[in-house]
């Protein structure tokens, strides 16, 4: 899915660029000792099933330590986007009640938005690394420093409080507690009691639901908003010319 259209775009498509790049250059290099280790494992041949460890180059580990964070954001963006679908519709016949279902996916929502959050400071610690020993060091931490407080400000309003405490305690909503009370009611013995709680039960979990979605829905416009903020933050100090201020390069500085 696109997370990274319009403004947002030139961080994801300079660290593409290099990802194929280096990719690319990898396979030059190492195509006959690839080619036998796909032959034997498809044919199941004696003979090495994996490439023999070798030293990366600079642009290779530089790819290697910004793409594995920023992937794991785009992971994150895609399960909280995916949560408002997975509850527009019960999939279950038996076994798995509504209530349930609908419980632990509000609780898997907040967890990833936590995890995001994360994802998203973590990146940024490896971006101060990278760039630690380098002129570029009092610029970059300027612009990390400013995420650190734009997270900060961003997730810690109302609509997203509880995700950082959910990794803590159980997750507790008026609305799913109340809808888990009626569930348990229709274990009753009483068939004419039982019989009015499924139609309330049928109710409150279509209002309650619909309620959650929307709610996810708004918060994700939200979110990619943030995300078009964060990395332009990142591109105006790390991209010149369409291409990365690498660390090791000490001619080029980031100008204000």
């Amino acid at each position: 899915m696109d997370f990274f259209s319009g403004k947002n775009n030139k961080y994801s498509e300079v660290l593409f660029s290099l990802a194929r790049e280096c990719f690319f250059e990898t396979y030059k290099e190492d195509a006959e000792e690839l080619g036998k280790v796909i032959k034997n494992t498809l044919l199941d041949l004696p003979g090495p099933r994996v490439m023999a460890p070798r030293k990366l180059s600079d642009k290779e580990q530089f790819t290697v330590k910004l793409f594995r964070p920023f992937s794991e954001i785009l992971n994150s963006l895609e399960a909280i986007q995916n949560i408002p679908v997975y509850i527009s519709r019960f999939p279950y016949k038996q076994n798995v009640s509504r209530c349930g279902y609908l419980r632990y996916h509000i609780e898997n929502y907040l967890n990833e938005l936590y995890i995001l959050v994360q994802r998203y400071a973590y990146n940024l610690n490896v971006i101060d690394r990278i760039y630690k020993k380098t002129t570029l060091k009092q610029d970059v931490n300027l612009s990390t420093t400013k995420l650190r407080n734009l997270i900060k400000n961003t997730f810690n309003k109302s609509i997203f409080v509880r995700g950082s405490h959910v990794h803590q305690i159980r997750y507790s909503d008026n609305d799913v507690d109340r809808l888990s009370l009626i569930d348990t009611y229709l274990r009753s013995d009483d068939k004419y009691f039982t019989n009015i709680m499924k139609l309330l039960y049928k109710t409150a979990y279509s209002e309650i639901r619909s309620k959650w979605k929307k709610q996810m829905e708004k918060n994700f416009i939200y979110i990619k908003k943030f995300n078009e903020i964060y990395f332009n933050i990142l591109s105006r100090v790390l991209i010149e010319d369409d291409k990365f201020n690498y660390p090791w390069d000490n001619r080029r500085h980031h100008v204000t």
